[in-house]
């Protein structure tokens, strides 16, 4: 599906994102009917942490989107009431 992704053979499909630690995601992916999930440790963002650490901000690799960069920037983030956990004997 990744592959399939990768070449713009897929026109609708939906990515969800869990960050879980510093670099590291669970990617969701969705492709119609289709389903796949995997770790992903953004290798790229880490980079761009340690150059700018080493006071570096003209490398090449900072003219590349990181994952991180897509959370920070794109993901919507559920509110406290959507993620709740209801207790017994609040439910149905």
């Amino acid at each position: 599906m990744r592959i399939r992704l990768a070449q713009k053979k897929v026109k609708k499909f939906e990515v969800f994102l869990k960050k879980v630690s510093g670099y590291e995601f669970i990617i969701f992916l969705q492709i119609e009917n289709q389903f796949e999930s995997w770790i992903h440790v953004d290798g790229i963002q880490e980079e761009k942490d340690r150059f700018l650490k080493e006071g570096k901000n003209d490398h090449p690799i900072f003219e590349h989107i990181s994952i991180s960069d897509l959370y920070e920037n794109n993901c919507v983030f559920a509110n406290a009431e959507e993620t709740k956990i209801l207790n017994l004997k609040d439910s149905a």
